[in-house]
């Protein structure tokens, strides 16, 4: 199986990707069975022992990620498409390739973005066991696949919609509770980079325990979005914890090559209150 994305790309879409791994793709596949063999830029090859499972891992994923890009303006949504093969691979030093990988490849390729392509031995496969819709493509030609495939978009209906389940993560262990938590800051911190202040307020502001670097941040978006009481309260609660704080501080701890967003950060901290 293979997924990938469309949409441009930037330093706030890497970091919602990263999440939208940590927080769905991640807890799926582990319901299903399924396991990353490796990942490429902003695509995956993922491996099932069942068909079955390999499709409702994709349709819950494609329903949950519609959901989520419902309020998103379209130029900034982030979309996966996804095919799925049945098919002989060779193993080898953890990767795995071979026809099987290829053919899931070009089905990637054909799928529609947030949507997902199956082979014909695929559809066999899960045609009596999932209640849901096909739209037939035919036989197709794709590259450096010697034979034309025979290949089906899912349709991502009230049927697919059915098959949905809540989201639930494994136990995380310390370090993989650690990871969630910095990815959380780190994509608030890519949100408010993109001047995306609301997206970093909403990030930021959600987390039950913030540090003091997603606090500096909510300081500054809150800023940035006029809301200065929120900006002055979330100053005063650095202050409390850090007595020492100050733009001089602080200003400079962030690891910026561009002067632009350094000015950026500093003028959002200086906006909300932060003592020179």
């Amino acid at each position: 199986m293979r997924d990938g994305t469309s949409g441009r790309r930037g330093i706030a879409e890497t970091a919602a990707l990263k999440a939208h791994r940590a927080g769905l793709i991640d807890p799926k596949a582990a319901q299903y069975g399924g396991q990353t063999i490796k990942l490429m830029g902003d695509g995956a090859l993922m491996e099932f022992a069942s068909v079955v499972d390999a499709v409702r891992f994709a349709v819950e994923v494609q329903c949950v990620m519609r959901d989520r890009n419902a309020d998103v303006a379209e130029d900034q949504r982030l979309e996966f498409r996804i095919g799925i093969n049945i098919g002989d691979v060779i193993a080898e030093d953890g990767d795995i390739h071979g026809d099987g990988v290829n053919v899931a490849a070009r089905l990637e390729g054909l799928a529609q973005p947030g949507g997902i392509c199956i082979r014909r031995n695929v559809r066999n496969q899960v045609r009596d066991k999932l209640d849901l819709d096909l739209e037939d493509l035919g036989e197709v030609e794709v590259k450096n696949i010697e034979r034309p495939i025979r290949a089906s978009h899912i349709v991502l209906n009230e049927k697919a919609a059915a098959l949905a389940t809540a989201v639930v993560a494994p136990p995380p262990d310390k370090r993989s509770r650690w990871r969630q938590v910095a990815a959380a800051v780190a994509l608030g911190v890519a949100y408010y980079d993109a001047r995306k202040y609301q997206e970093a307020a909403t990030t930021l502001a959600s987390r039950k325990s913030p540090n003091l670097k997603s606090n500096l941040y909510l300081a500054a978006a809150y800023a940035q979005l006029g809301r200065q009481d929120e900006a002055q309260a979330t100053v005063q609660k650095i202050l409390e914890e850090n007595p020492d704080s100050s733009i001089k501080l602080w200003g400079g701890a962030q690891p910026y090559q561009r002067e632009v967003d350094l000015n950026h950060y500093i003028q959002g901290l200086r906006t909300a209150g932060l003592p020179e």
